[in-house]
């Protein structure tokens, strides 16, 4: 009874199971704490995903949409989602790491251990498996071989779905015959402001807006300009 009172109030749906990831289709999923939040349409295609797009353009907040509903899929046969047919899947996540100081671990050595146990549980059942830059605590070199050797190899296992947000351009390009790509954007209005729609699109589109943020933030303009300055260096030697 609250499960179909729970429905009726939020526009949720019963969740349809299968086992054909090419069956596979999620229609006006959304995250129901989220105030008029954007919903999105979301076929995989394949069992492995990658999504880019800029800082705050909604990359996150759709793999948690995609975490809670699967979980309340498996556990009170709901979804905050207007269809939801998706195979029965255990969910995985590895997202957004810190420290461990009670523990005496570092940021990336929290994020291993934490990868470490997904390999493990992974092994027993068919899994949502979710990253959300992988390995952002170590050096750029070391995280681009290690997390693109880790996602080659989940997705090579057929039971398994597989997302990773990242900002990466290096990821795209080493993953891009092994997963489909979809992406977030944003637009930059003439008075230098930024806007997002939040609307998932397929294709492959790299953007950023890391500069652009800590100008509009007020950051100091002889800081703005030097880190304008590096970052086109930098660019112009990887020419």
């Amino acid at each position: 009874m609250v499960h179909y009172k729970l429905r009726e109030a939020c526009g949720c749906c019963i969740p349809v199971f299968t086992t054909d990831i090419n069956q596979a289709s999620i229609l006006g999923l959304y995250h129901p704490l989220i105030e008029n939040c954007i919903i999105n349409d979301f076929v995989p295609g394949k069992n492995a995903v990658l999504i880019t797009g800029s800082n705050a353009a909604g990359k996150s907040t759709f793999l948690r949409s995609l975490a809670l509903s699967n979980l309340l899929a498996t556990s009170i046969h709901t979804c905050f989602a207007r269809q939801f047919k998706w195979p029965l899947l255990t969910t995985l996540a590895v997202m957004h790491h810190t420290d461990r100081l009670t523990e005496g671990l570092s940021h990336y050595q929290s994020e291993v251990k934490d990868m470490g146990d997904v390999f493990k549980l992974s092994k027993h059942h068919p899994c949502l498996l979710l990253f959300d830059e992988p390995f952002n605590g170590t050096n750029s070199r070391e995280r681009i071989a290690i997390a693109a050797s880790v996602l080659q190899y989940f997705a090579s296992c057929p039971s398994h779905i597989t997302l990773i947000a990242t900002h990466d351009f290096e990821l795209l390009q080493l993953l891009s015959e092994t997963y489909k790509m979809y992406y977030f954007n944003e637009q930059v209005h003439p008075d230098g402001k930024l806007s997002f729609d939040y609307r998932l699109k397929a294709g492959r589109k790299i953007t950023r807006n890391a500069l652009e943020l800590i100008r509009i933030e007020g950051f100091p303009e002889r800081v703005v300009a030097r880190a304008n300055q590096i970052y086109q260096q930098m660019e112009d030697k990887n020419e």
